[in-house]
């Protein structure tokens, strides 16, 4: 499970397209003409092209075609690590999204990890 600081959850429906696991950090696009999320992709053209949404634990489908997860745990407003997020289309990077995320309510921190331990 990903956590951050000060996040808001929330549920949402979350679409699979393949047989496989979502993971925990998945940054998601929603498709405007169903309210579902995907995994965000840049060259989209169905609304999820814009990143708004980071999966908050991992999601499987053990089906052979798409599913529709309902209850999907997203975090929809807070502070994140960027090395906690996935990108799914090779070439899309977190700084290129960085700045939508944030005007959608997802602030991105680079955290230094380790100091402490």
């Amino acid at each position: 499970m990903i956590t951050g600081i000060n996040c808001v959850y929330t549920d949402a429906t979350l679409r699979i397209a393949t047989k496989g696991t979502v993971l925990a950090g998945t940054v998601l696009g929603e498709i405007t003409t169903g309210n579902v999320l995907v995994p965000y992709q840049s060259s989209a053209e169905d609304g999820s092209e814009v990143p708004c949404y980071i999966l908050a634990a991992d999601v499987e489908n053990t089906t052979d075609s798409s599913l529709d997860v309902k209850n999907a745990r997203v975090i929809a407003y807070g502070q994140v690590n960027a090395n906690a997020l996935i990108l799914t289309k090779s070439g899309d990077t977190v700084d290129a999204i960085k700045t939508t995320l944030k005007n959608n309510g997802i602030l991105v921190m680079n955290v230094q990890e380790g100091i402490g331990e």
